[in-house]
């Protein structure tokens, strides 16, 4: 499943790399339109828009990874500090004495 996902976004980031190709030096009319008060019309080349959009897109890409990091690190912790108290309680399993063990009721005696 993996292998098809990474054909189609293969095949779909050579589609708009041509289509951005193609119209590289072309320039886009927008508005960004901050506050109600403030409207502007600008005019950019798409590459300035591909670059934008790039560079924006890899920064939140970048901040999901590292939280996601953040998350993997915290679970690791989490594991690590429960194998240390199992293996603690393990080890204290091992060291009870047999009369201890025995219990009470159990004398040995048939």
């Amino acid at each position: 499943m993996w292998i098809f996902r990474g054909v189609v976004v293969l095949i779909g980031a050579i589609v708009l790399m041509s289509f951005f190709m193609a119209n590289a030096h072309k320039p886009i009319d927008f508005k960004f339109q901050i506050w109600p008060l403030v409207d502007k019309e600008y005019s950019v080349e798409v590459n300035f828009v591909m670059f934008v959009s790039f560079v924006s897109g890899m920064i939140v890409w970048a901040i999901g990874a590292w939280v996601r990091e953040a998350q993997l690190l915290v679970r690791l912790g989490q594991s690590k500090r429960a194998i240390a108290r199992l293996e603690e309680e393990i080890a204290d399993l091992r060291n009870i004495p047999i009369e201890e063990a025995a219990g009470p009721e159990d004398d040995g005696v048939m």
